[in-house]
């Protein structure tokens, strides 16, 4: 074997084991799209884990680009192999087209470049720098309406399962103390959307009127939801997809704080109603709900603001994120519901 094949051999080796948390959730994300289909994730948790932790919590951009690297190295082992000329051009476009779908190779060049030029912390960033905006949401008549309005809106049980919306959602777990039931719609981890990939949910802002106005002034929410978090359940470690994001946490219902948390980036932050948190989800980070009841926090999505010669591709990516067919399915079953 000569010193090239040697190495190729190696290259490929460790492509493959940085790639595998990437490859390995993303396939059973695809296994569970059944509705409703969620957990069972304890191995690729904690493999995922390990792996982030060996690389100071900075596996995703590498895991895209690795998965990059195999993807076109089985393209070429394709083109220049035996296989009769059509079939070498149908598997290399069945390639291509997955990786496009997928957006690895967007993503992967994007979240590393942007991991080396963002070096925020993962927990508890400053929010006057990062989201001025937190401090109207986080004003005490304004959270005031917001909790009363959420609470009408969980009175009427019109928050449903999130693995409605995101239907291959596998990253909920239910821990052995939690209850058989916790009322109606109890399953785990709820929601209520009021924006997706930049676009309104219309009918359910016109149940937040408070919510609506402050959104309306908000043009960097791109995402904006309640997440329910029912007592007893998990939302096992896991990280985003996009560096463009930064993700805000404000606690609206929190029945006993402490037992209510939230870790990222091997720190833990406990929820406190009236309280935000802004964070940065690249970081491996899972929540914990050992309250009796239901924890809602509102969720949002954060632009982040586009640094100098990096905001056009940024921007080229938001639009790509939001018209892309996935996005446009979640926004249909958010609003169906």
């Amino acid at each position: 074997m000569t010193a090239i094949a040697i190495i190729d051999r190696g290259l490929v080796a460790l492509a493959v084991l940085i790639a595998l948390p990437t490859v390995l959730g993303d396939l059973y994300a695809v296994l569970a799209l059944p509705k409703g289909k969620s957990g069972s994730t304890h191995v690729l948790a904690r493999l995922f884990r390990f792996l982030d932790m060996q690389t100071a919590y900075r596996m995703t951009p590498a895991s895209y680009l690795a998965t990059d690297y195999l993807l076109v190295r089985l393209a070429w082992e394709v083109a220049s192999s035996s296989m009769p000329l059509s079939w070498r051009l149908s598997i290399v476009a069945v390639i291509a087209a997955t990786a496009i779908v997928l957006m690895y190779p967007l993503l992967a060049i994007y979240n590393a470049v942007g991991s080396l030029l963002w070096r925020n912390p993962p927990l508890d960033l400053d929010k006057q720098r990062y989201f001025p905006g937190s401090a109207r949401l986080e004003d005490p008549k304004v959270f005031a309406a917001l909790r009363r309005e959420i609470e009408v809106v969980l009175a009427q049980d019109q928050a449903g399962p999130i693995t409605d919306v995101y239907q291959n959602l596998t990253i909920i777990e239910a821990r052995g103390d939690a209850p058989k039931t916790s009322g109606a719609g109890a399953v785990g981890w709820r929601s209520f959307f009021l924006r997706v990939a930049d676009r309104d949910i219309t009918a359910n802002l016109a149940r937040m009127p408070t919510l609506a106005a402050v959104l309306r002034e908000m043009p960097e929410a791109y995402n904006v939801l309640f997440s329910i978090l029912d007592p007893g359940h998990d939302i096992v470690p896991h990280r985003g997809y996009f560096k463009g994001i930064l993700r805000y946490h404000l606690g609206v219902v929190v029945p006993s704080p402490g037992d209510a948390t939230l870790t990222c980036g091997g720190q833990r932050y406990q929820w406190r109603e009236g309280a935000g948190v802004l964070f940065d989800d690249m970081f491996v980070h899972s929540v914990e709900n050992r309250c009796v009841e239901p924890r809602v926090v509102l969720y949002l999505d954060i632009r982040r603001r586009p640094l100098p010669l990096f905001g056009l591709v940024t921007n080229a990516l938001f639009w790509l994120v939001t018209h892309h067919p996935y996005h446009r399915g979640v926004r249909a079953r958010a609003a169906a519901r």
